[in-house]
């Protein structure tokens, strides 16, 4: 079994991320998968940056955020003045090809699509409008 991570900066540690390897090594699907994994208790919590209602919120209003280029993407992300919330589950983005797993991504919170600038995003239109009542935590950046 191998793992290639692209992007676990999202406050997750070592014990959580073998946890998680496990899980997708059982669970996870040949090829592109998406996976939902909680936590168990004694791993601890993860930070959620997403607010709005899907984090159980009300929509994040224009006026509470600012934009943000986060690590050169070339598009610009809607960020709130707001510190990260614990949560027990991750989500996981990766491809998985028998023994070997490209993962890239690992997040804590609820499922968030693409920005609506991204050029790989399936749905701009989409994305826009529950981008539009969501926005993420500036502190985590």
């Amino acid at each position: 079994m191998s793992f290639t991570v692209f992007h676990a900066d999202h406050g997750i540690n070592k014990d959580q991320l073998d946890f998680i390897k496990g899980v997708l090594n059982t669970e996870a699907p040949e090829g592109f998968f998406i996976k939902q994994v909680t936590l168990p208790p004694e791993l601890g919590t993860v930070p959620n940056a997403l607010y709005g209602p899907e984090s159980g919120d009300a929509p994040v209003s224009e006026s509470h955020v600012h934009y943000v280029d986060r690590a050169g993407r070339g598009w610009l992300d809607r960020m709130i003045d707001r510190p990260p919330r614990p949560v027990s589950y991750v989500q996981v983005i990766g491809v998985r090809a028998g023994d070997d797993f490209t993962i890239y991504t690992i997040y804590g919170g609820p499922l968030a699509p693409r920005n609506p600038a991204d050029p790989t995003n399936p749905d701009p239109e989409g994305s826009k409008q529950w981008w539009s009542q969501h926005a993420l935590s500036s502190h985590q950046w």
